[in-house]
């Protein structure tokens, strides 16, 4: 239908609405997830297909309606980059080259500038794999902001490791505002006084400051007064004290639970004619030990973590205690969580593998998988760390290498004692 329209008048490719959007403009701007969730993905394909056929049919009519900019002052390149429409762009940076892509909107933003705010993980990493794109890397929009200032405003931690592996990514050109990333960076994370350390913010502030980037060339007093707003107190209270609440319920639960399962032993016990009667049936067993190890830190962690929680919501105490209470509750409760799965899948075992091992393996496998939930954070610290590697060379992984450690004891010290305790125990 578009090609028999511009075969019959080629003038309506450039012919605008009242905002000024073009026939481009509205093939720029189809977003594709919607379809491809009611359709399905093969007929999201086919369409996906005729649509950039579409695009390119326009260009062919009237290649200058690339360059025609609606109400807003958006091109359509900048349209397809908000949209995250990758093909789009592909298919005008071939057709029309560098001097599409060096379009500025009224902001004075690239398409590069908006797939940032827009959070277009697809657009950025072509553009940082794209040699014949690394000016584009460092552009300042009017007010000054490069893409990297963009990504660490909006704090998308995959669009920040992508500029940041880029070597021709400046890290320390200032804004309009004397900021510089590193100083938008610590405006962020000082606005949350009570977070968690694995915000991406929080990544973002530690890879900035690790890169030993400069901060503005303003007094730092200055930067405090002008760019981090004074810590609210009393909401920040307000924030712990509605999480506590919600951390206490999960820790009560694990402590009453773990308090049943130790009268409640799995196997039985011995009878009256037994030597030791009462006694556990499977005592002595790797796996039982294992077991009882496992449900008793669990009671601990749990226990403890209810303590620290009862002291984290008690609005009488210092904030500054409560958070430090807060934070080990969150250790605790982590290793609680774990020593229970662990303790779940033992149990399973101890009592299937006599008759069914091959279930019992299973259970334990699958469990397994599932207590590795919280190796997402360790996942995320080594692609953090190869971004930094790439930047830094080599040198970086010998203090990360000690965090790494640090971290994985941290959270899985637990599994140590879990399965090693029984084994020294027994000698």
């Amino acid at each position: 239908m578009t090609k028999m329209v511009l075969g019959w008048n080629k003038g309506m490719a450039k012919q605008a609405d009242q905002f000024g959007h073009t026939p481009l403009h509205f093939s720029s701007s189809l977003k594709h997830s919607v379809m491809e969730m009611v359709f399905g993905s093969s007929f999201w394909f086919s369409f996906s297909w005729r649509m950039n056929g579409t695009t390119e049919l326009l260009l062919e009519a009237n290649e200058s309606s690339a360059y025609h900019p609606d109400k807003n002052g958006s091109f359509p390149i900048h349209v397809a980059a908000s949209m995250g429409r990758l093909e789009v762009i592909k298919i005008l940076l071939s057709k029309c080259g560098i001097s599409c892509a060096d379009l500025r909107d009224k902001q004075g933003r690239t398409f590069l500038h908006v797939a940032v705010e827009k959070r277009r993980h697809n657009i950025v990493a072509f553009v940082c794999r794209e040699p014949w794109l690394a000016p584009f890397l460092n552009m300042q929009d009017y007010d000054m902001n490069t893409p990297l200032h963009l990504a660490v405003a909006v704090g998308d931690l995959k669009i920040f490791a992508n500029l940041m592996r880029n070597q021709q990514v400046c890290l320390n050109m200032a804004n309009n505002k004397g900021q510089t990333p590193l100083d938008i960076s610590e405006s962020a994370i000082n606005h949350s006084g009570f977070h968690y350390g694995s915000n991406a913010q929080r990544w973002i502030h530690r890879l900035l400051s690790l890169t030993s980037v400069e901060g503005s060339m303003s007094k730092r007093d200055d930067f405090q007064k002008d760019h981090i707003p004074v810590l609210d107190e009393e909401q920040e209270s307000k924030k712990l004290t509605v999480s506590t609440q919600v951390l206490g319920i999960g820790s009560v639960l694990i402590v009453t639970m773990t308090f049943a399962v130790a009268f409640a032993l799995p196997g039985g016990y011995r009878g009256s004619e037994h030597a030791h009667p009462g006694t556990p049936t499977l005592s002595g067993r790797y796996a039982f030990n294992a077991f009882v190890v496992s449900n008793t830190l669990a009671f601990i962690c749990s226990g403890l973590a209810t303590f620290s929680l009862m002291y984290s919501g008690i609005v009488s105490v210092d904030f500054s205690i409560r958070s430090r209470h807060f934070d080990a509750s969150i250790i605790l409760l982590r290793s609680s969580v774990r020593s229970v799965g662990a303790a779940f899948a033992l149990g399973l075992y101890v009592v299937l593998a006599p008759v069914d091992e091959k279930t019992a393996v299973a259970v334990c496998v699958i469990t397994s998988a599932a207590l590795l939930y919280g190796s997402v954070e360790i996942v995320r610290f080594l692609a953090q760390a190869m971004a930094l590697h790439l930047r830094l060379g080599c040198r970086v992984w010998i203090g990360l290498g000690t965090t790494m450690l640090a971290n994985l004891l941290l959270e899985y010290w637990s599994f140590v004692m879990i399965f090693v305790l029984p084994l020294y125990l027994k000698f």
